[in-house]
């Protein structure tokens, strides 16, 4: 089990600003989901297109993934000072309100790093998560390891759009 409590003032604005981030990127539908990373005094939000962090007091490490809509609601419902979530296998509670949530928990965050990627990611971004110094837990973790090898094939099979003439030079003596 896993606790987090945010300052509902400042949740419900990160929440409205997502909530425009979401419609204006065009990733805003009834199934939509945020991914919520607790870590040590804070927890991370991302969604296609965002990464958001909030400082927050915690009593352990996971990560859940929930749908958007129902996390606005509760978030834009409560009228108390401290916005509390307990977290446990399968379910996430906010007050006497439980609702399904896809989570897993860690002893520690090493691996709990999300990766921001554009709101429509193309080949090329998922070939450059190579070279950006992530772990491969963390490109796993992410669902993304088995885009990377895919986003290969696809960007090499691609026709350039221009050439290059190959350079002559000539060495005076």
């Amino acid at each position: 089990m896993v606790i987090f409590e945010i300052n509902t003032k400042e949740a419900k604005k990160v929440f409205l600003e997502i909530k425009r981030l979401m419609r204006v990127s065009k990733a805003w539908k009834l199934t939509s989901s945020i991914e919520i990373t607790v870590l040590d005094g804070k927890i991370q939000l991302v969604g296609q297109g965002f990464v958001k962090e909030m400082d927050a007091s915690t009593t352990g490490t996971c990560k859940l993934v929930v749908r958007a809509l129902y996390w606005f609601d509760l978030v834009d419902m409560t009228q108390d000072k401290i916005f509390k979530v307990v977290v446990t296998h399968g379910e996430a509670m906010v007050r006497t309100v439980t609702v399904p949530v896809q989570t897993t928990f860690f002893e520690t965050d090493r691996i709990l790093r999300s990766i921001p990627l554009p709101a429509n990611p193309e080949s090329i971004d998922y070939w450059k998560l190579e070279y950006q110094g992530y772990t491969v837990d963390e490109l796993q973790f992410n669902n993304v390891a088995t885009k990377i090898p895919k986003a290969k094939k696809e960007f090499l099979s691609e026709k350039p759009a221009f050439s290059f003439a190959p350079l002559e030079f000539q060495i005076a003596s």
